[in-house]
C-alpha cells in the first residue's frame, strides 16, 4: 500500500507540478494496523537491531515473535518517511518545491503506553491516547513547509485539521466565498507570522463534542490556556490549562468555579447553535 500510494503520487507530481495550480492528498494506512511492510525494509530494521548489540535470534527462538513485531513497525514508518521523501524529491526536480505548501499531520492519537501510581493511562507526557478527549487524544504532529515559513520555526498557536479547508481556499487566492457556516478558520497568517500571528473562527474556541456509545462521551472546549470537558452523561467537569500543565494532571475545576461555569455555558450555547446532539437521540439510533 505504501509503495503503490507512492509511486502514484509522485507520477500526480511529475505531471501537474510546474503546469498548473494542483492538491495532492496522500492518506497512508500505515501505520495503521495491520502492521505491513516490504521483507527489505524489515531486514533493514533487524540488522540495525543487532548491531546496536542485541543478539541476532531466528525464527525458533525465544522472544521473535516480538521482535519481529517490532521490526516490521520500524520498517514500516521508515517506508512512510521515505515515501514523504520522493514526494519532496519530485517536487524538487520539479522546480516547484519553494512554491509548494507540505503539510505532513497524523489522526487523533496512538495506543496507552502507561499507567501513573493512580492509574491514569498515558501516551508519552499526555494523558490517555486515541478515542480520548485529553491530549492525548487530541494533540498530533503538525509540520508545515513552504513559502514565507522560515525553517525551524516553532509555532505554539492551537490548530485543528478542519483549519486547513479555509486555509487552502485562502492561500489558493480564490476570489469565490466559501459556504457560510465553514468550520475553522485560515493559518496563513500563523505560517507567515508564527506566535504573532492568529486564527479567527466562527466557533467560541476549539470544540470537541465527542457523543461516541463505545467510549466515555465528552463535550470539551479550549479557550486560550484553558480546556474544559464535560462527561455527557454524569455531567461531571473537569478544568486544565493545558499550556502549563499538559498531562492534565490538576483538574482546576473546584479552584476556578467561575471560569468553569463561563466556559462551559459559552460550550453548551454553540453545541445547541450547530445542533451537535445529544446522548439521547446517540443511544436511540445505536
Amino acid at each position: 500500500r505504501i509503495v503503490d500510494l507512492t509511486r502514484r503520487s509522485v507520477e500526480f507530481v511529475k505531471k501537474n507540478a510546474g503546469k498548473r495550480p494542483f492538491y495532492l492528498m496522500v492518506s497512508h494506512y500505515a501505520v495503521h494496523v495491520p502492521h505491513q511492510a516490504s521483507p527489505e525494509a524489515i531486514e533493514r530494521c533487524r540488522r540495525r537491531w543487532v548491531a546496536a548489540g542485541n543478539p541476532d535470534i531466528g525464527p525458533t527462538d525465544k522472544g521473535y515473535e516480538k521482535h519481529y513485531a517490532d521490526w516490521r513497525y520500524a520498517a514500516m514508518v521508515e517506508e512512510t518517511d521515505a515515501s514523504l521523501g520522493a514526494i519532496l524529491d519530485a517536487l524538487k526536480k520539479s522546480k516547484v518545491l519553494d512554491k509548494t505548501y507540505v503539510i505532513f499531520t497524523s489522526d487523533n492519537g496512538g495506543g496507552y503506553g502507561r499507567r501513573d501510581e493512580s492509574g491514569n493511562r498515558f501516551n508519552g507526557p499526555l494523558q490517555e491516547g486515541k478515542r480520548s478527549t485529553f491530549e492525548g487524544g487530541l494533540r498530533i504532529p503538525f509540520v508545515v513547509s513552504g513559502p514565507g515559513i522560515k525553517p525551524g520555526t516553532q509555532c505554539n498557536v492551537p490548530v485543528v485539521q478542519w483549519d486547513l479547508l479555509p486555509t487552502l481556499h485562502d492561500l489558493s487566492g480564490s476570489s469565490s466565498p466559501l459556504p457560510p457556516g465553514v468550520d475553522g478558520g485560515s493559518l496563513r497568517e500563523v505560517f507567515e507570522r508564527g506566535n504573532a500571528g492568529s486564527v479567527r473562527r466562527g466557533a467560541p474556541g476549539l470544540v470537541f463534542h465527542y457523543t461516541c456509545h463505545f467510549h466515555p462521551p465528552v463535550s470539551v472546549i479550549r479557550i486560550g490556556d484553558y480546556k474544559l470537558m464535560r462527561h455527557l452523561n454524569s455531567g461531571k467537569v473537569k478544568l486544565f490549562n493545558v499550556a502549563t500543565d499538559y498531562a492534565e494532571k490538576q483538574d482546576l475545576a473546584e479552584r476556578m468555579p467561575e471560569k468553569a461555569k463561563e466556559m462551559d455555558q459559552i460550550l453548551r450555547q454553540y453545541v445547541d447553535k450547530v445542533d451537535g446532539g445529544n446522548m439521547s437521540e446517540v443511544y436511540a439510533a445505536y
